[in-house]
């Protein structure tokens, strides 16, 4: 069970910190519910059942994981799926998925791509620049808690060990 003052990973609300455990009755219904709100939207409250708590949150990346996933954006990432639907299909899984080392397979190939593209002088589609910007924030920032650090510092070490190997 998680405590008044942990930190969580939230679904697409990123990282959460939980401020209270507390009974609420819904429908005539009475649950213990964990109360959180988004590190970064402080006034947005959000009510989650304990019960279904283990499947929604996920925790923080230590200090060691978080040095270890820095050091795999020198790795090559995924391979590109031209076709924008099935490409989309493939992000979102990865997102929703929530495993670190396959969202940074990913956003190193977004990275690599947005790259190409601005050196012939294209963009990302909207889409992608979105889950592009989303994976950036929320990653970075979760690092950072565990580095003891701000996010920028994390992206600047990110993106200097994938220009390594570009």
């Amino acid at each position: 069970m998680y405590n008044n003052g942990d930190l969580i990973i939230y679904s697409t609300h990123g990282i959460c910190q939980i401020d209270e455990v507390s009974e609420s009755t819904f429908n005539n219904h009475t649950k213990l519910y964990y109360v959180l709100h988004p590190i970064d939207k402080e006034g947005l409250i959000i009510r989650i059942p304990v019960d279904s708590a283990e499947k929604a949150f996920t925790p923080l990346v230590n200090s060691q994981e978080s040095e270890a996933l820095i050091k795999q954006f020198s790795c090559k990432g995924v391979d590109w799926i031209d076709n924008a639907s099935n490409r989309v299909r493939m992000i979102e899984n990865t997102i929703h998925n929530g495993n670190r080392n396959d969202i940074v397979s990913v956003l190193i190939t977004l990275l690599r791509k947005k790259s190409e593209y601005a050196n012939s002088e294209r963009k990302l589609s909207n889409q992608d620049n979105k889950f592009l910007e989303f994976m950036q924030h929320t990653l970075f920032a979760e690092m950072a808690v565990a580095l003891q650090t701000t996010p920028a510092t994390v992206e600047a070490l990110a993106l200097k060990e994938l220009n390594l190997h570009l």
